[in-house]
């Protein structure tokens, strides 16, 4: 098998039974699409984005100006942990850029089934792109049948070690959840942390579950996601959700985790990986790059998270990301198109997964290598079907993910306990 096939054998796996099947749209326009175009000579083009994805866009954003004389491209990076509060205030106000970041299916404030409906986002269903993505990543970029983003490449969450700190505990990558608890004990006797956790930066309290989640749940029954929704099924009343969320606290009894998880940030706790304090950390692909910019040296290794004793139960976290939409009410749309077009290309897309680290092109093409061992265990689970898109992609609003937030921080604080977190969550499905 050629590696595009391979690719795209590999990325339809994500489709699974609870992946609702979306028709791909033909040419179409909605509300907001008679924006003020023109043909972006001379123009410049705004553009708000994840800082921790500069280099990528940096790239892109480079060979764009070289493409387009005369075009000025200026980028503004915000941080992940307030980026979604930012663009909302400015959504509100009519000031967000030409093109901006947002996040694919549902579950937050910036994803595009919360956004579409106010008509800020420009349909791009007629972009030559627009029909590529494979079935597992199409019907996250759509709502009601319209794409209205290009996600640029599909990462997965599992756990990011140091080779070299490994070696020095005189440990290899654990296999199994007990080896992972063993591992604990070793890093612990040697002064170091198994796990940096960065609990401080909200979101970041998402990625145990999003890494086991896939194992203790999905592995085992695939409709969970249509059922919880359709009032079939319940977080509380899931063992596998229990069984994920009650690992945190077992970890944390374990001394797995670092002092103090909630006073620590995730970039303290990206660091601790790089400078080889922590063993690892519990965290998506896309960031690999972000721990090497410290530590060029650090021989970082990707490994599913370990939630059972048995290898065969292990599904791998995987999906599509966040990526660029283009603003409904641009003054400069048609330029705003020009350069989503841009990076849609093959050449684009491959500088832009390649920067990031362990990801593979949203759109498969011939010439991106699937060399890298972290990305060829990756594929391997793709290729397998043994995936689950991210947790929130498929929850109905924008709450439960928030409550997911303050209630994972509070269990990590002692405050709340698993069961608490998940009846919250619960009640959050309906509002």
């Amino acid at each position: 098998m050629n590696r595009k096939a391979l690719v795209h054998k590999a990325l339809s796996g994500l489709a699974l039974a609870t992946i609702a099947t979306v028709a791909l749209a033909g040419c179409s326009t909605t509300p907001g699409n008679d924006a003020e175009g023109g043909d972006g000579e001379g123009k410049t083009l705004s553009i708000s984005w994840n800082s921790v994805e500069k280099p990528g866009v940096e790239a892109v954003v480079a060979a764009f100006k070289e493409a387009n004389p005369g075009v000025e491209v200026n980028v503004t990076f915000t941080s992940d942990a307030t980026l979604q509060s930012t663009q909302r205030t400015q959504l509100q106000a009519g000031t967000i850029a030409d093109i901006f970041y947002t996040w694919p299916g549902n579950g937050n404030s910036g994803s595009i089934q919360q956004l579409a409906p106010s008509g800020a986002l420009y349909d791009l269903s007629d972009r030559p792109w627009a029909d590529d993505f494979p079935a597992g990543v199409a019907p996250y970029t759509q709502v009601d049948g319209k794409t209205y983003m290009l996600s640029p490449y599909v990462g997965a969450f599992g756990i990011v070690w140091n080779q070299q700190t490994l070696d020095e505990l005189g440990t290899a990558v654990p296999g199994t959840y007990s080896e992972l608890l063993a591992l604990c004990d070793t890093a612990a006797a040697a002064g170091k942390t198994a796990l940096a956790l960065g609990a401080q930066t909200s979101w970041t309290v998402q990625n145990q579950p999003y890494t086991s989640v896939p194992t203790l749940v999905f592995s085992q029954d695939p409709d969970f996601n249509a059922r919880l929704i359709a009032g079939e099924a319940t977080f509380a009343g899931s063992e596998g959700y229990t069984r994920s969320f009650e690992q945190y606290t077992e970890m944390q009894d374990a001394g797995c985790y670092n002092a103090d998880p909630v006073g620590t940030s995730l970039e303290q706790s990206l660091a601790a990986v790089a400078d080889g304090t922590a063993a690892g950390v519990v965290q998506i692909t896309s960031l690999m790059n972000a721990i090497s910019a410290s530590n060029p040296e650090a021989d970082l290794v990707f490994s599913v998270f370990p939630a059972t004793d048995n290898p065969d139960d292990f599904y791998l976290s995987a999906g599509p990301t966040a990526g660029p939409s283009v603003y409904a009410k641009s003054k400069n749309l048609e330029l705003a198109l020009k350069f989503i077009d841009f990076l849609a290309e093959p050449e684009q897309l491959n500088t832009f997964a390649e920067s990031v680290g362990a990801v593979v092109p949203s759109i498969p093409n011939d010439s991106f290598s699937l060399d890298d061992p972290n990305l060829a265990l990756i594929n391997e689970y793709l290729s397998a079907g043994r995936t689950s898109a991210y947790l929130d992609q498929d929850w109905p609003n924008a709450e439960v993910q928030q409550v997911m937030y303050a209630g994972l921080q509070n269990l990590i604080a002692g405050r709340e306990t698993a069961t608490q977190v998940l009846e919250a969550m619960d009640a959050a499905l309906t509002k």
